[in-house]
């Protein structure tokens, strides 16, 4: 049965998406992950400097910068980004608690596999960063059809230039080969407020309110600071 004027889940005429529309948001897609990857790939490291915040999140897998044994593990360097890492026991507690280390820990659970099958003790950094890349691209993509999907030509333009333009930069993406929990916070945030638009007009259902509501605490408990947010 066709649906009644009054139910406001009817079905909207929704406008064709134009071929060029497809195009563009696609090289913009392109472009930002062209950007991105420059940082990425970058030789020597291209990363925000290993300070004592890093470690307070590497520390809860005892998984520390590459240095001369007579450095200390958790003493703060802000000379220049390291790329190497390895697991070394430590008595120092060190470990703030932030939905950051759902990534750490996948990069961590990698090296440690790494090491059962005969890798050696050393482990790229490079690595947590493709995976956070990973997970950007993957956002990228599924928004952006998501916004064609709707017939949403203008939006999903201009979330692709936000792609290319905000989300690349080089401030943004200098955090990829790190273990700073700003990642994670960001990436968050893009979901949140984007899938805040990409819904607004949508009919209120059970599954939406779980997915905003569970970005909404990724977001809060990605660092201290974050925790108003949500709220705001």
């Amino acid at each position: 049965p066709m649906p009644s004027a009054a139910d406001p889940r009817q079905t909207r005429d929704r406008p064709p998406v134009h071929g060029w529309v497809l195009w563009l948001t696609a090289a913009l897609l392109m472009l930002g992950l062209v950007r991105a990857l420059a940082i990425w790939v970058h030789e020597p490291l291209y990363a925000y400097a290993n300070s004592y915040d890093q470690v307070r999140y590497t520390a809860c897998f005892d998984l520390y910068p590459d240095r001369p044994a007579d450095v200390p593990p958790t003493q703060n360097s802000p000379e220049a980004p390291f790329e190497r890492f390895r697991f070394l026991s430590t008595a120092d507690p060190m470990c703030y608690w932030s939905s950051e280390l759902l990534f750490q820990g996948l990069a961590a659970a990698g090296y440690r596999l790494a090491e059962a099958f005969g890798g050696g003790p050393l482990h790229s950094v490079r690595w947590l960063g493709l995976l956070r890349l990973a997970a950007l691209t993957a956002l990228g993509v599924a928004l952006t059809a998501a916004f064609l999907r709707r017939g949403r030509a203008g939006a999903a333009i201009v979330h692709g230039v936000v792609f290319a333009v905000v989300l690349a930069d080089p401030g943004n993406t200098l955090y990829l080969n790190t273990f700073y929990a700003e990642w994670t916070a960001l990436l968050a945030a893009y979901a949140l407020f984007a899938l805040l638009l990409l819904w607004h007009d949508q009919p209120r259902s059970r599954g939406r309110f779980i997915v905003l509501v569970l970005l909404a605490i990724v977001l809060a408990a990605s660092k201290i600071q974050h925790l108003l947010l949500p709220l705001a």
